[in-house]
């Protein structure tokens, strides 16, 4: 696990090189790629983004970590008897449910119950495969396509756990778990970005089709939701992009150790 991460360079170049014409690029692709190249409606300038707090787009989504989530038999049970998903997807999408929620023991148990009725080297396949989330595009906004047929869509985008740990946590502790259970740091998604790189330019986004269908997300505010698209302030983020990077060497603290 060390090898690999400290090795993701060699994957290619990372951001951190301070390359900004690489930076630029890959940016305007994320704009092209939303916006289906309508310059008219480049979500990308800066000036027009919203940026919201992390902790009020949780309230925006109802998503409490303090809560306990929803169970694993009721979650399958939705997603087979309504929208026919096989379990094998049902299984990563939920593991993203929590992960995107942020209970630490609920992720912890899940890991836990995956390998004693698995094994590790299947859960280390399980956590570092994307789950192939089908998006939209509505007047310039990007969203998960809970309506279309998937022979209808307009984008796939690749999400892996450790890019939706990060992009809903913004402490190190759900990360390092993931560390801990055999997570590499070098999977890039549609755009060459790594975790800590994407959600610069991701806006936040629901990746669980349907959610607000179970009667505890009832409260979702899904008119504000469509109305805006929301970004991070990075600021509260560096904590845990500060965790890559010590991670994957690019940094270095005497006061950190590895996870374990």
């Amino acid at each position: 696990m060390t090898s690999n991460n400290n090795n993701r360079n060699s994957t290619k170049e990372s951001i951190h090189c301070n390359s900004h014409s690489k930076n630029n690029y890959r940016e305007n692709m994320v704009a092209d790629w939303i916006n289906d190249g309508n310059d008219d409606n480049n979500l990308f300038i800066k000036d027009e983004k919203t940026f919201i707090f992390l902790s009020e787009i949780r309230e925006l989504y109802g998503f409490d970590d303090k809560k306990q989530p929803i169970d694993f038999n009721s979650f399958c049970k939705f997603y087979e008897e309504s929208y026919k998903y096989d379990k094998d997807y049902i299984e990563i999408l939920y593991f993203h449910y929590l992960l995107v929620i942020g209970n630490y023991m609920s992720i912890h148990k899940f890991i836990v119950d995956f390998i004693n009725t698995s094994s590790i080297d299947r859960f280390e396949r399980f956590v570092n495969s994307p789950l192939y989330i089908p998006v939209n595009k509505k007047n310039g906004k990007l969203y998960y396509n809970n309506e279309t047929q998937i022979n209808k869509i307009n984008k796939i985008y690749h999400l892996y756990p450790a890019t939706t740990s990060i992009m809903w946590n913004n402490k190190p502790g759900i990360l390092r778990l993931l560390i801990t259970f055999g997570t590499v740091l070098d999977k890039i998604d549609n755009f060459g970005y790594y975790p800590e790189e994407a959600i610069k330019f991701i806006p936040y986004f629901n990746p669980v089709p349907y959610l607000y269908n179970f009667e505890q997300y009832n409260i979702i505010k899904i008119n504000d939701l469509n109305e805006k698209i929301y970004y991070r302030n990075i600021d509260e983020f560096k904590q845990v992009i500060n965790e890559v990077r010590y991670i994957t060497g690019e940094d270095v603290s005497h006061n950190w150790f590895y996870p374990i």
